[in-house]
Order: C-alpha cells, then structure tokens, then sequence
C-alpha cells in the first residue's frame, strides 16, 4: 500500500481541483483548443499515470501489476476522468462534464506513460 499513496493522493488532488466552482477558474486561452483548463487536464492526468506507473513497478508483491504497468496506468487514469466527468456533470452543480475534457485526461495519461518510459527507460529493461 505504502506504494501507493502518491497516486491516491494525486488522485484527491485531481477530485478536490474538479470539484472547484468554476467561477472561481482562471479564464485564460492562448488558443481556442489549447485552454488553461485543457492544459491543466493533460496535466493532472499526466502526472497520474505517471504515478501510478511508478507505483506499479516498485511493487514486486504482484508480478501482473509490475509487468504490466503501463496498462494498469493508462486504463486507472482513463477511467478515473471519465469517473470525474459523470460526477461532475450529475453531482456538481456549478460544473459540467466535457467530452473534450475527457480527451485532454486521456492525452495527458499516456503521455505520463510515455514520459515515464523516456524518463526511466534503463530502469524498465
């Protein structure tokens, strides 16, 4: 479990920021598809399955979760946005859920899988 508490703890982070009204969001573009909050998605989903990559091989309790990382981070954090976004379309009532949202996290999760392979690329043979 101890190899997991960053992830879970990213993933709090990632409820709580999406669970913000969104009045109180900066409103800042720089180009109608590339919007703060689109970076911000790609981010927070990046770092996610970048976490839960890490969290996945440190472990050698369970050899599937280890060797098949990548898999375990993309399907997690894929999963876990689209999760977000139902909660925040039907729970929420000053947030809605975005399809392109859902894009920006699934974008962002594989490229934490991707980062964390060039990152750690000796590592992982």
């Amino acid at each position: 479990m101890r190899y997991y508490f960053t992830p879970l703890f990213w993933a709090s982070v990632i409820l709580f920021l999406s669970s913000v009204p969104t009045s109180e969001l900066p409103d800042f573009s720089f180009w109608k598809l590339f919007t703060f909050d689109k970076v911000a998605h790609t981010f927070m989903y990046g770092v996610l399955s970048f976490q839960v990559m890490k969290s996945c091989i440190r472990q050698y309790a369970n050899w599937y979760l280890r060797y098949n990382a990548g898999k375990v981070a993309a399907i997690t954090s894929i999963t876990y946005g689209g999760l977000i976004e139902v909660f925040q379309e039907f729970a929420l009532m000053d947030r809605h859920g975005d399809w392109m949202d859902l894009v920006a996290d699934i974008v962002g999760a594989f490229l934490g899988i991707w980062i964390f392979k060039m990152v750690f690329v000796e590592y992982l043979r």
